[in-house]
């Protein structure tokens, strides 16, 4: 984060229930995100129990250790990860990769109703990312 998003994020609330959807998604306990991280179990489970909200210091902790930005955790939008029907491998590159644009751009896809010629393409696109990934 950068010193004008801290001043941003300082103002608004962390969304600790979509911390706790992206674990559950990605099949991560608090104990993993914790060892991925550094960032304490409990002060984790305040986040997810929206307690406390989390200091600058840890959101970029969680958002490196999950490779998310910081701003999937800020906004008021919800953004469901499995918008698009994704093949599995596909939805496992999504979901560790730094993933918000392509979670916005499904978001997009299902708000305008996007054909489904066109959610193939997107599909299409994400495999070719997905093979240059694995070079």
């Amino acid at each position: 984060m950068t010193k004008e998003d801290i001043t941003v994020t300082e103002k608004s609330l962390f969304k600790g229930y979509k911390l706790k959807e992206l674990l559950d998604l990605r099949g991560l306990t608090q104990e993993k995100l914790q060892e991925l991280t550094g960032v304490d179990q409990t002060t984790i489970s305040n986040i997810i129990l929206e307690k406390n909200n989390p200091q600058p210091e840890t959101v970029n902790k969680l958002c490196e250790g999950l490779k998310m930005h910081y701003s999937y955790f800020y906004s008021d939008d919800d953004i469901p990860i499995q918008t698009l029907n994704l093949p599995p491998h596909l939805r496992q590159f999504v979901l560790e990769t730094d993933s918000l644009d392509y979670l916005r751009l499904s978001e997009k896809a299902k708000r305008i109703n996007l054909p489904p010629e066109a959610i193939e393409k997107i599909i299409e696109a994400l495999e070719v990312a997905y093979e240059q990934q694995k070079k």
